[in-house]
């Protein structure tokens, strides 16, 4: 825009690139994309450093700019911050990504109701038609928005690079659960309203009746307690959004248990409505006012 401010996503190499520039004076940040949810590093592991775009300093929550229905941290080591925005779009709200500063978007004109970011930094949405987009290169290194099959409710990616939907199959517990495998098929029985998805790919889930369960390859683990929606980090770290209603929505917790029913929840002051986890396991949340808070400790 003639400012040196701008966002793009370059293609370098053959893999992703998402860049900006700040009228800071501030270096341009770029965020790498080296998979996507169907070509996997045999070596892959995840990664567990603090992201560059968090403040290193601080304690408690911290207010980012700008409002939100749904927010989605990426498992990538920039931590890539995306939310879906307040406004009115086709599809839902605008899809906008976080440059340090201030707010991209909305990405190509991208809407959505739901919202997760592949290992790679790149968004992946549904709408409020339940259609599910990604955002992907084009033969000339263009970016577009390229409908998936299939249909969804919630969306979440894992640090393993998997791909993971709510479908509308009504099923008990709420929609059959789904992992990208081009097509999608559906590994485990069960149903839910919300999904996330820890480091080796396994997916965590809340209810309809508001249980939450993780899968440990075997089978379905009920861990205890109650929640409205959860977020795993890359390194493991679980958190929800309770059922306990508090001010800005409901109470905000910490799982030490991992994948078994035997741990304890800790509850952090705060309250919001949508919740998802960061590279080094601190979670950003939105609250029933529409506002964006980060977790420092």
């Amino acid at each position: 825009n003639g400012t040196g401010d701008y966002f793009q996503i370059i293609a370098v190499g053959g893999h992703a690139r998402a860049a900006w520039t700040e009228d800071s004076g501030t270096t341009p940040q770029v965020w790498a994309a080296n998979v996507d949810e169907t070509t996997l590093p045999a070596t892959f592991s995840s990664a567990s450093t603090a992201s560059t775009l968090r403040n290193p300093s601080g304690t408690s929550w911290t207010q980012i700019p700008g409002a939100a229905r749904d927010v989605g941290i990426g498992p990538d080591s920039s931590c890539t911050i995306t939310v879906i925005g307040t406004d009115s779009l086709a599809g839902g709200g605008g899809v906008y990504v976080w440059g340090g500063t201030k707010w991209f978007g909305p990405v190509l004109g991208g809407s959505g109701m739901r919202i997760t970011v592949n290992l790679g930094g790149l968004p992946r949405i549904v709408n409020k038609s339940n259609s599910i987009y990604r955002l992907l290169f084009n033969n000339n290194g263009g970016i577009f928005w390229s409908q998936m099959p299939g249909a969804g409710t919630d969306i979440a990616s894992g640090a393993d690079g998997s791909l993971w939907v709510i479908g509308t199959n009504p099923v008990s517990g709420g929609g059959g659960i789904w992992v990208y495998a081009n097509p999608w098929v559906q590994p485990y029985g069960g149903g839910c309203k919300r999904i996330a998805v820890d480091p080796s790919g396994q997916p965590w889930i809340v209810n309809s009746n508001h249980q939450i369960f993780c899968h440990n390859m075997v089978g379905w683990v009920l861990i205890p307690g109650a929640a409205n929606d959860i977020g795993v980090g890359a390194n493991g770290e679980v958190w929800v959004i309770g059922t306990n209603a508090v001010g800005g929505g409901f109470g905000i917790y910490t799982w030490s248990g991992g994948c078994t029913a035997v741990g304890s929840w800790s509850e952090i002051p705060g309250g919001g409505v949508a919740i998802s986890v960061g590279t080094d396991g601190l979670p950003f949340v939105v609250n029933s006012s529409g506002q964006i808070y980060e977790r420092l400790f």
